[in-house]
This record gives structure tokens, sequence and C-alpha cells, in this order.
């Protein structure tokens, strides 16, 4: 019986700390989808192929 009670508590903590880092994960999640700064397309910088062969931003404007 005793093992039953044991094994009961350690299911139960199991639980409760799947839930608190379910609950955290959700939270950042949501925080990051806040501050993460929409993509679209066309509207970062042209890149320009260099004499070395790699590309870099395009300073010369648009």
């Amino acid at each position: 019986m005793p093992q039953a009670l044991i094994f009961t508590a350690v299911g139960l903590v199991a639980v409760a700390t799947w839930r608190f880092f379910r609950r955290e994960m959700d939270r950042v999640a949501a925080t990051l989808a806040e501050v993460r700064a929409p993509t679209e397309l066309g509207n970062g910088p042209r890149l320009v192929r260099g004499p070395d062969g790699i590309y870099r931003p395009d300073l010369t404007g648009r």
C-alpha cells in the first residue's frame, strides 16, 4: 500500500509540473508573438551580389 501512495504522489507531482511548464511555454510563446516583427516580402533590404560572390545589402537605395 505505501508503494501505491508513493506512485500516486509522484504521478501528481509529474502532472502538476507538466501543467506548470505548459502554461509557461504558452506565456513565452504569446510574448514572442507580440514582440516578433511581421515579416512581409519586399520590406527588407535588397541584396546585391558583390564581385567576390557574396550577397550584401544594397546601400545605394532602392
